[in-house]
Parts: C-alpha cells; sequence; structure tokens
C-alpha cells in the first residue's frame, strides 16, 4: 500500500494517541480536528489517517502544520486507516474520533481520571449523544437503559457483556495499546459493525471503565456521502452478516464464562434472525428461511423459535408496531 507520512518533530512521547481515519471530508474534517485541539488535556499526539481521499481533505489537514500527524494512503476502509494510525502511534494509550464527529472539551481529561481511579483497566468508555435528522440529541446509555448501572458500578471486570449490551461507538474509547495488539487490531474486512467486533475481543483482555460523561457527538449529515449511517441503511445485510461472523468466531474463545457464552448464543441469534429478515426483505427465500433455522440452533429454547416463526411470517413487525416494543435483542440500526 502507497503510503505518505508528514510527522512533526516533536520528540516528547505523548500519553494518547488520537487517530481521525478520514476520506472524502473537505465538508466536517476541520470540526472534528478542532474538537481534538480544544482538549483541556493536551498530552497527546493527533494522527490523521487520509484514505486517499480526492476532495481536497489533505489540503485542509496540512494547513494545520506540526500541530498533527497527516499520514496518506491508498483506500482501503476505515479498518484499515485506523489500523495504520495505531502503528504509527507513540502513545500507550490510543483513542479514536471520526472525521463527521466532535468531542467535548473534557472527553480526554475524563478518560485519564477515569484510568487513574482504576489503574488495572485495560479501556475507558464514555457517552455518545447523537445528533442530526431534525431531533434533540440522545445519550447512547439512555437510549440503551444502562446509564445508572455505569454511574453504580463504572468498574467492568468482565465487560463483554456490556460491550454487546450497550454497543459502545469507538468514538467514545480509550484503549491501551497492548490491548489493541492482544485483541488484533480492526477486521480489515469490516467496514461496519468493526468497533462492536473490535470491543468484544478487546473485552476478554481485562477491565474496561465506564463514566456517564457524555464525551462525543455522534452527527448525522445527510448528503455526506459514504457516512456510517448511510452505510446502514444501505448495506444492512452485510453489516448483519459481519456481525453475524464476528460473533460465530468469538464463541470458539475459551476464554468465555458460561453466563458470556449464553449471552452471546442470545445476541447471535437475534443477529441471525435480523439477517434472516433482510434476506426475507431482498427476497432471497431460501438464504432467508435457512437463516431463520439458525437463529433458532444458535439459541435452542421455545423462545427463540417462536421468535425465529413470528419473524418468519411477518408477525414480530406487527407486534412491535402494536405495543410500541423497545427491542432488547440485537438492533443497532435504531442508534444509526
Amino acid at each position: 500500500m502507497k503510503k505518505q507520512m508528514v510527522r512533526s518533530a516533536e520528540m516528547h512521547t505523548p500519553k494518547i494517541t488520537v487517530i481521525i481515519p478520514t476520506y472524502n471530508r473537505v465538508h466536517c474534517v476541520r470540526d472534528a480536528i478542532d474538537s481534538v485541539l480544544a482538549q483541556s488535556f493536551q498530552d497527546y499526539e493527533l494522527i490523521i489517517v487520509d484514505d486517499g481521499s480526492t476532495d481536497g481533505t489533505a489540503e485542509i489537514v496540512k494547513a494545520y502544520g506540526e500541530r498533527l500527524t497527516l499520514i496518506r494512503q491508498d483506500n482501503g476502509g476505515v479498518s484499515v486507516a485506523r489500523n495504520t494510525g495505531i502503528r504509527a502511534s507513540k502513545a500507550e494509550w490510543v483513542s479514536f474520533l471520526d472525521s463527521d464527529d466532535t468531542w467535548e472539551p473534557d472527553k480526554l481529561k475524563v478518560h485519564v481520571e477515569g484510568l487513574q481511579k482504576y489503574p488495572r483497566a485495560v479501556a475507558h468508555l464514555v457517552d455518545t449523544a447523537m445528533e442530526g435528522r431534525g431531533q434533540q440529541p440522545i445519550s447512547l446509555f439512555d437510549l440503551r437503559g444502562t446509564r445508572s448501572a455505569y454511574e453504580l458500578q463504572p468498574f467492568r471486570e468482565r465487560p463483554l457483556l456490556d460491550v454487546l449490551t450497550t454497543q459502545f461507538h469507538i468514538q467514545g474509547c480509550m484503549l491501551h495499546r497492548k490491548t489493541l495488539e492482544a485483541a488484533g487490531y480492526f477486521d480489515p474486512a469490516l467496514q461496519t459493525f468493526e468497533d462492536i467486533d473490535l470491543l468484544a475481543r478487546a473485552a476478554l483482555e481485562g477491565p474496561f471503565v465506564v463514566s456517564v460523561y457524555r464525551g462525543v457527538n455522534l452527527r448525522w449529515r445527510p448528503g455526506a456521502g459514504s457516512c456510517l449511517t448511510q452505510m446502514y441503511q444501505h448495506a444492512r445485510q452485510q453489516g448483519l452478516q459481519h456481525i453475524v461472523d464476528s460473533c460465530s468466531r468469538l464463541q470458539q474463545d475459551p476464554r468465555l464464562t458460561s453466563e458470556e457464552r449464553q449471552y452471546l448464543a442470545r445476541y447471535l441469534s437475534g443477529a441471525r434472525c435480523e439477517l434472516a429478515e433482510q434476506f426475507k426483505f431482498n427476497c432471497q427465500w431460501r438464504a432467508a428461511i435457512a437463516t431463520f433455522v439458525r437463529s433458532a440452533v444458535d439459541d435452542p429454547g421455545f423462545r427463540s423459535a417462536v421468535r425465529a416463526l413470528l419473524s418468519a411470517t411477518g408477525t414480530t413487525a406487527f407486534i412491535d408496531q402494536l405495543l410500541r416494543r423497545k427491542h432488547t435483542t440485537f438492533r443497532r440500526s435504531e442508534i444509526s
């Protein structure tokens, strides 16, 4: 892969590396960069990975001079870009921001304070406010109903169930570099759900700390090209297949407890059921039927069998609409 790197001459080893992958974000990359430069905690290096932009994004980034490091490479996708940034980083801790989102000024400070209080943690996570579509910003933790749990117990000894339940956004995370290396980095094949995939593997490497501070503004931008929201809408089937494959691989990890294995089976069953619904929507009837059956096999029992049957006949959607039921199984699309 062809790469070009422009690095600041600063020799100081920072405490945190901030990585922003970007691709054709001339309309918003300044906001993301400025929100990092405005952090109250300043002992960090900022790496921008330009993943083959053709719209002048690199020129905007270059104008910041030695305040950041710019790495340019051929287009390889967001996971490849983040991995490039990780490998180029110098700090012990790594945090991520997408180039169409922003941070609140104390975001890094909250991370550092949380890790000072809980030195055994291998990652620190904060809440995300999701903006756009003409609606008031909504908190990820409030949407998932997990805020009170994290307020009462921010230190999570076994955080895998938290990752699967809350479905954190990577923009709100800071991870130890050794944890990223042990977890195997981001999967280059994934363009969506790559954060859940990475965080689920990282959750088996050690405890997490979760703060309810809303440190990230996740913004939906109409007409923003290949933004994640549009990817979820137009490549939903591929995304669901990715999460099914990721969960299937995770099931093979011998470090899982019985409780984690049981929950993961339910989670996988729910994801596969949604994938089957997508197959049905696309008139891929054979794949839909086979996937509905697999969803019942993933989590054997009356509940999963009934869910597969209701989904296959279209009854689930009707009941959900009638009762305005909030989904408690896998459904990340509602916050995308």
